[in-house]
């Protein structure tokens, strides 16, 4: 009983030194997230909406870790009215480089301008409605249809949601199921196709009218008639729209007007689709015509 009595108290040291440990880990986590840099609230003007066309000035962005930029020394224009398309092989940077354009990652040095202002002078309110974003994975919440597509903001109206389905291609079939945009997909859209999410997915991205349209391998859990589908309607949106793909797709880098090459983080070439895909497939390309970037 002595001995009972006298280790009790010992032990709740070593539970409360524990407990102590966590709790300075805790704080330590805290203050360094309270020290990173927020997001612009609000802009300092507001403009009108933009014309879409997007210009990287030697854009060079690295991960805390590592010594190598995923991207490096990065400069174009991408102009509205057109479809871009963007290659490499896995690590090259592609990814990254769409998510510094819509203002997800800030870059090292260089910047972003669309319509020649540059995207650090606006809030996140502003590039979300600007700059649509389609991911890889077109993942679906829990709730209906139009929730998705109006990402749950209830003060979207309806005919905004119906537009944005149809220039995605997703209203007829949509509008063919037994509760229409009131259907449940369920977590993950599990009860839609492949081909069916990323329709939603590209409806969502467009729902507030964006210029500006980044999509990240839109292709990848397609199957050929999806592909083809999705193609045609990226095309009809490039009439009024900045459309930049991310993709090793046949059937959309064949709708690019412009493709860009990229390894290693640096673009190595860059000009029109055609002579950029003939080069790739090892046939001749007029020179004049294919710009190589150093």
């Amino acid at each position: 009983m002595l001995a009972g009595r006298m280790i009790t108290p010992l032990n709740q040291r070593v539970s409360s030194w524990r407990s102590w440990t966590q709790y300075g880990q805790a704080r330590r986590r805290l203050e360094e997230l309270f020290s990173l840099q927020e997001e612009r609230i609000e802009s300092g003007i507001r403009i009108e909406r933009p014309k879409g066309t997007l210009t990287a000035e030697k854009l060079t962005f690295h991960y805390e870790g590592s010594d190598k930029p995923a991207v490096e020394e990065v400069s174009f224009t991408l102009a509205e009215g057109a479809v871009h398309g963007i290659i490499g092989v896995n690590g090259s940077g592609k990814s990254t480089l769409l998510k510094l354009l819509q203002g997800l990652y800030a870059p090292m040095s260089g910047s972003v301008s669309l319509d020649g202002a540059d995207i650090a002078q606006f809030s996140r309110h502003d590039l979300s409605r600007w700059i649509g974003y389609v991911p890889q994975e077109a993942f679906l919440m829990s709730g209906t249809i139009r929730d998705n597509i109006a990402r749950f903001n209830l003060d979207i109206d309806d005919s905004a949601i119906i537009a944005a389905a149809k220039l995605a291609g997703a209203h007829d079939f949509v509008s063919a199921l037994p509760d229409g945009y009131a259907t449940e997909v369920g977590e993950g859209g599990g009860i839609l196709s492949g081909g069916q999410r990323q329709r939603l997915a590209v409806a969502r991205a467009l729902v507030f009218d964006p210029p500006v349209l980044l999509l990240d391998e839109p292709t990848a859990y397609l199957d050929r008639g999806a592909e083809q589908a999705l193609a045609q309607v990226l095309l009809d949106l490039s009439r009024s729209r900045n459309i930049v793909t991310v993709s090793h797709s046949p059937a959309l880098l064949g709708i690019c007007d412009n493709i860009l090459v990229m390894a290693d983080g640096r673009i190595t070439a860059a000009g029109a689709g055609p002579d950029i895909m003939k080069r790739l497939a090892g046939k001749p390309a007029p020179v004049d015509q294919i710009r190589t970037v150093s």
